[in-house]
Parts: C-alpha cells; sequence; structure tokens
C-alpha cells in the first residue's frame, strides 16, 4: 500500500539533519527517517488545523484509551491508564528523572545513545559507564551483553540505571532472561530501572519485551511515536509506571517540564491508533530488507570491517578501524560526503560509526558507493593487511 521508494523533498533551512550541511552531503547521523511521517499522523493533524483553536491541551480519556489499547494490541498486556503519565519528550524526562533520587550519578552501559548519555549531565549527574561485553557469535557478527562484574564494581554512588531497550546503536533486543538478570542486579543494587522504549515498535525477527512487565515495582519505561512514524519534530512521549509511590515521584518531576500541546496530542494519538498499524508493518519489512542489504554490502565491499547483527532501529553501528586511520566520521565527511555520527559520542572509538538506513535504498545505495570510493582512494588511511 505505500510507497518508501518515494523520492520527496527533504532540504529545509530549519532541518537539523537536511540543513546542516552542503547539499551535497548525504545526512545519515541523526536518527530521522527519510520517509513521509505516517499517514494516519497526516490525516489527523489536517482534521485538527480545521479547527483553528489551540489552547491548553490536556491528556484526555481519548489519547490514555488509544495509548493503553496500543499495549493490549501490541504485547498483550492490560494497562490501567492511570500508570501513564504524558510527558514532554523522552530525552527531556532522562534528563528530569535523573534527579528521582539524591545520588550524584546514574548507570548506564557503553556504547549507547548520545541523548541518554548526556541527559543526567544536563540535571547536574554524574554518569558512570559499563563497557558492555562484545562477543563473537557463529556468524561471524558481533553480539552484546551487559558485564554485570563491572555494573556491580560501579554501582556505588548510583540511585538510577539507565537502559535502552532496544539498545542503540547496536540494534540489540533484550531477551526476557535478560532482562531478568537485571532486574536481579538492580534490585540487589537499589537501583531504579529507566527504561528509553522508544525503538521498541522498530524490531525485525524478534519480540520486544517491556521492561515494566519483567519488574512492575521497580521501573519506569518511557514511549514516543517520534521515530516509528517520523514525527520527531512533533515532541510528545509517555511514562508507564505501574509502582503508584514511583509514579507519585515522577508525576511532581514531571511537572516541571511543561506538558505536551494540541497538535502533539493528535499526532500521538493517531500514531498508536490501530490506523497506523499497516502503515508501521510496511516500514519494517522495508527497513529488514534494507538491514539485509546493508549487512550483506558491507561484507561484499569491506571485509574486514566490524559490525553487529541489528535486530531493531534503523541505525547500524560499524567499526571501520581496518580501513581508516583516525577518526571515520570526519573522514566519510570530506572524502565520501557522507555524514555519519561518530563513534566516540556514544562511548566508542573514533573508528566507529553509526549509520542511518532509515532511507530509501537508493540513497542507501550510493552513500555505500562513496564511502567504497573515498576509502580505495584513501591512500596512506586504509591500515596495513586490510583488505583492498
Amino acid at each position: 500500500m505505500y510507497d518508501f521508494d518515494k523520492t520527496i523533498e527533504l532540504w529545509d533551512p530549519l532541518s537539523h539533519k537536511w540543513g546542516s550541511f552542503p547539499e551535497d552531503v548525504i545526512p545519515m547521523f541523526v536518527a530521522v527517517m527519510d520517509f513521509e511521517a505516517t499517514p494516519a499522523v497526516c490525516d489527523a493533524l489536517n482534521t485538527r488545523l480545521k479547527n483553528r483553536v489551540f489552547g491548553y491541551e490536556r491528556a484526555g480519556d481519548q489519547f490514555l484509551d488509544t495509548a493503553s489499547g496500543w499495549f493490549k494490541r501490541v504485547y498483550g498486556l492490560d494497562v490501567p491508564r492511570d500508570w501513564l503519565l504524558p510527558l514532554t519528550g523522552i530525552v527531556p524526562a532522562l534528563a528530569a528523572l535523573a534527579n528521582l533520587t539524591p545520588h550524584a550519578a546514574v548507570l548506564t552501559n557503553t556504547p549507547n545513545y548520545v541523548g541518554l548519555l548526556r541527559a543526567p549531565e544536563y540535571a547536574g549527574k554524574k554518569v558512570i559507564r559499563s563497557p558492555l561485553i562484545t562477543e563473537r557469535a557463529p556468524d561471524g557478527l558481533l553480539r552484546y551483553r551487559l558485564d554485570y562484574d563491572d555494573l556491580k564494581r560501579r554501582a556505588a554512588g548510583t540511585g538510577v540505571f539507565y537502559l535502552t531497550n532496544p539498545l542503540n546503536p547496536v540494534g540489540k533486543v533484550f531477551e526476557r532472561s535478560e532482562l531478568e538478570e537485571l532486574s536481579r542486579f538492580a534490585n540487589e543494587e537499589r537501583l531504579i530501572v529507566l527504561s528509553d522504549e522508544i525503538h521498541c515498535e522498530l524490531i525485525y525477527g524478534k519480540r520486544h519485551i517491556p521492561y515494566f512487565d519483567v519488574d512492575p515495582d521497580n521501573s519506569i519505561a518511557l514511549y514516543a511515536a517520534g521515530k516509528i512514524c517520523n514525527i520527531a519534530g512533533l515532541p510528545h512521549a509517555f511514562a508507564v509506571v505501574p509502582n503508584p509511590e514511583l509514579r507519585e515521584r515522577v508525576r511532581r518531576i514531571a511537572l516541571t517540564m511543561g506538558h505536551p500541546g494540541t497538535l502533539e496530542y493528535v499526532a500521538a494519538e493517531a500514531a498508536f491508533s490501530a490506523k497506523s498499524d499497516e502503515w508501521k508493518r510496511e516500514l519494517n519489512d522495508y527497513l529488514a530488507a534494507n538491514r539485509d542489504y546493508l549487512e550483506s554490502e558491507l561484507r561484499r565491499r569491506f571485509p574486514d570491517a566490524d559490525f553487529p547483527h541489528t535486530d531493531a532501529t534503523y541505525l547500524q553501528w560499524i567499526d571501520f578501524g581496518r580501513y581508516i586511520d583516525g577518526g571515520a566520521k570526519q573522514f566519510l565527511r570530506e572524502h565520501a560526503k557522507v555524514e555519519l555520527t561518530d563513534g566516540v559520542s556514544f562511548g566508542g572509538a573514533e573508528e566507529h560509526v553509526r549509520l542511518n538506513f532509515g532511507c530509501p535504498r537508493f540513497r542507501l545505495a550510493e552513500a555505500l558507493d562513496r564511502i567504497e570510493n573515498a576509502i580505495n582512494s584513501g591512500g596512506g588511511l586504509r591500515r596495513t593487511g586490510a583488505a583492498p
């Protein structure tokens, strides 16, 4: 029903993705897709604009019912409306909720989403980083898991563990057993788990397990439609907090963040409604094919590059260390005219980059051609012993 190969005009001087660089650069850094927003969202916004009245908005029964129904429809979970707390956005929540406890720091893993790593610092908190364990799977690709020995060593002085589920930038979907292990660790260390689940509907061949379903007493889960429906410019999110005492603490902090506006509520309601389900299914099919194409091309063109199998998100983590000395992001910007996100900002190395494959296939192919040509003509930048 939907054409994700469609060419649309994206350049806009106000666009963070398309207006920040010269027009000859392909931007594949920030997590925004190059597709039109979900049709149901656009239709709902057009209808609401005809009203021409934009007063203060509240989270009425309709949005809460829609969000609750989404959990039942997608995950088979009964989520009462009073567990839901509307928020202005996930990154503001990650900053504000760092103050849930009086501890001076929050604990998390790396590599991890740059917004999550920076947000607690805006609230005056330190971020204690624990590197993930990297393993080689039978297919030769990388796999990641939490290092509990290291986490235990670093947990002192922290009151909250920040989880990204699915894990951006490495595309990991946590199994229930892994979340249960995290719950045991968090309860032993008396940590609240704050789980950013914004990519939960962008999953290929696996199933997302909401963290609050594993540990309802000691968790806060954050959701938004900005990624799946490509509406990041209409900031809206909500928290699920089953524990009433913890929910009241979150509610009080959330009051300092303000509340979403009229159009944000309209967009969010349409995004989580059944009207968007078919579009999401077709989008995920297209993105899964993009993921498969990208993995195949990386193996063919750059056999010594290292990367994980991406089970979720539309973001690929790549180590070009066998091909590029120094900063891969800077080299590819200058020589390939492709803008990627640098690995250092995620807690990785300067040879790492994150590539956004949420785009039409022709654009992904062009970017790979540019990257290959830049590396092949890079001369001394290719390390000794790397594949040609």
